[in-house]
């Protein structure tokens, strides 16, 4: 059917009435979607249709452009050619005022608006010129546009999607990111959602610029939706490197014990591979192992575990030995659901039981009149309460 009405649909295009091109123009993107190989049938119609001066042609024609360039490489060389025309629309729209019949929101014609993004989107991407001449207008529809409301953040959200997508500048496409952030700290489940989703994308390249809104990042783990929680542990972890691994881990931690059951496997995982790879320190290395142990020892691999008792056997440092086994005792003596932590610490209590039940203090250092410290349990003195402390409830 769309072979045997192509050539009526393409007749349409020229009609006098603005509807009925419009239609016709939408009627092509269906029938290009359908069957692809018709695509080169509309090439050469699509320069005066977004020419148009009616903003439902124009709309209809932005998006027919924008897909024939996913079927045909001269429709992508022919937007880019258009790249001048699209730009001069977008910088209409954001600068005028044009009548309440297309505005909404206070935004004017923001169905245009997102349309001609797309096309710029597709049409700069992996070309440095085309990219050139839409900066200005990006950096306008970025500045000018009020996002206090869902059509402005809309129109904002597929405007950093634009910068990051093409070559742009990098001071560009740090404003980007920070409307990005914007959208993460609103109110809007949706606005979170894809925030997050995009700068997960976004932080391969634009780490620097990402790491300004880790703070928000991590309030998001303890969102009521399941699903930007997802999303914010996974942009977590993407955000962890040597310099901020220790705040990051420990809000982690915090919100390990009521991550949702099918996400634990994974948190452990990464927090564990994290964990060894930037600690700076064996004591930071250990107390931080001994919670994802305490936590979600259900959910450590074998290999991990044994990494991290070959680390405290490994260590020549008899303090912390001590304080491993302490701790570990301690925990044990709280829960033993969790097998891991069972495990390792069964080995540590056993490995070093004479550090474990040692005093803190040569007796014939102490003074008659200081009191022995506190018996807490077997082996737990108040340095072991000190640690668990620090360590946090389970």
């Amino acid at each position: 059917v769309a072979s045997d009405l192509v050539d009526e649909v393409e007749r349409l295009l020229d009609a006098p009435r603005s509807y009925l091109r419009k239609k016709a123009a939408l009627a092509a993107v269906r029938i290009v979607r359908r069957e692809p190989e018709l695509a080169e049938t509309f090439v050469r119609r699509v320069k005066a249709l977004l020419g148009d001066r009616h903003p439902g042609v124009q709309l209809a024609a932005a998006t027919l452009l924008t897909e024939l360039c996913s079927f045909s490489q001269d429709a992508l060389e022919e937007a880019r050619r258009l790249v001048p025309t699209a730009v001069r629309q977008l910088q209409a729209l954001v600068v005028s005022t044009t009548s309440a019949e297309y505005s909404v929101g206070g935004i004017t014609d923001p169905f245009l608006q997102v349309a001609l993004l797309r096309l710029l989107r597709t049409a700069a991407r992996g070309s440095q010129a085309a990219t050139d001449d839409i900066n200005d207008v990006l950096t306008q529809v970025a500045t000018h546009t009020d996002g206090s409301r869902n059509v402005g953040m809309a129109v904002q959200y597929e405007c950093a999607m634009t910068v990051l997508a093409i070559p742009s500048e990098q001071a560009l496409r740090v404003l980007a990111i920070n409307l990005l952030g914007r959208l993460l700290a609103d109110s809007d489940d949706n606005a979170r959602y894809v925030a997050l989703a995009t700068l997960s994308a976004a932080v391969i390249t634009e780490a620097p610029a990402v790491q300004r809104h880790r703070a928000t990042v991590l309030r998001c783990m303890r969102d009521d939706d399941v699903s930007i929680r997802r999303r914010a542990v996974d942009l977590s972890f993407a955000l962890i490197g040597p310099d901020n691994v220790k705040p990051i881990v420990d809000e982690i931690l915090r919100v390990l014990p009521f991550a949702d059951a099918d996400l634990r496997p994974s948190i452990v995982y990464r927090l564990s591979a994290a964990i060894t790879l930037f600690a700076d320190s064996h004591e930071w290395h250990v107390e931080r192992m001994l919670r994802v142990l305490s936590m979600g020892g259900n959910h450590l691999n074998a290999r991990d575990l044994f990494k991290f008792v070959r680390l405290v056997a490994a260590d020549a440092d008899e303090s912390l030995q001590r304080r491993a086994a302490r701790t570990s005792f301690a925990l044990l003596e709280r829960d033993l659901s969790q097998d891991a932590m069972v495990v390792a610490g069964a080995w540590m209590v056993g490995e070093y039981a004479d550090l474990l039940v040692e005093s803190r203090t040569p007796p014939a250092a102490q003074s008659p009149a200081t009191p022995p410290p506190p018996a807490y349990g077997p082996g737990l003195d108040a340095e072991g309460l000190d640690i668990l402390g620090a360590l946090g409830s389970p």
